[in-house]
């Protein structure tokens, strides 16, 4: 299965809401991003984009986890995130 990082946030974001990500779905209120008959994760898509929109510039911590860590730029973006979650 193919996942933007946009849908995993927004799964992560249904499953702590406590709804299965995977469950059809059908909103009357659904926002221009979410259409009628999808699943719960899709609800949450507004919310996935603004979680990374607001990891957009690092934190001082993050900053320094990635200056210590060299070599795969995916090690760089995970200590970086695990710092994040750190603080």
């Amino acid at each position: 299965m193919a996942e933007t990082m946009i849908e995993r946030v927004a799964r992560a974001i249904c499953v702590a809401s406590g709804l299965d990500p995977d469950r059809p779905f059908s909103s009357s209120n659904y926002s221009k991003e979410t259409e009628p008959q999808e699943f719960a994760w899709h609800e949450f898509l507004p919310e996935a984009r603004a979680a990374i929109n607001a990891m957009r510039e690092p934190t001082r911590a993050m900053h320094e986890a990635g200056l210590e860590t060299t070599g795969m730029p995916s090690n760089t973006f995970r200590d970086m995130i695990d710092a994040a979650l750190k603080e």
